[in-house]
């Protein structure tokens, strides 16, 4: 879950893809409502849009540790935001970012890919 050696977490955007260590498929990262700020034209986000349904999909498909449909639940914000550069207040979202569904200790949700759209 740690970028690959050398190269520097990137900031993850609307539309980023995740998946869940447990789930059979990825899905993509909500942001129903822009905080202002932008990169390359796209919003960024940060690590409070960690609400289940709102910014995190309702499904990764099935839950391989458990053996049925997903349904990931979260209580927490991600972790490892850049402390250093917020948005409202909190921590920008970075592709090395993070966080835990409480169905499965293995149940860790992950940006696969940071959304930008790479020119």
């Amino acid at each position: 879950m740690e970028a690959a050696a050398g190269a520097e977490a990137s900031y993850v955007v609307r539309g980023a893809i995740l998946e869940c260590q447990c789930g059979s498929n990825p899905n993509l990262l909500n942001l129903p409502t822009c905080h202002g700020a932008y990169i390359q034209g796209q919003p960024l986000m940060n690590v409070a849009d960690s609400k289940a349904v709102v910014n995190i999909p309702a499904t990764f498909g099935v839950c391989e540790a458990l053996d049925k449909p997903c349904e990931p639940q979260v209580n927490m914000e991600w972790m490892n935001g850049k402390a250093d550069a917020l948005i409202d207040g909190k921590a920008v979202l970075t592709s090395d970012s993070y966080i835990m569904c409480t169905k499965h200790a293995e149940g860790v949700i992950y940006i696969a890919d940071d959304g930008q759209k790479k020119a």
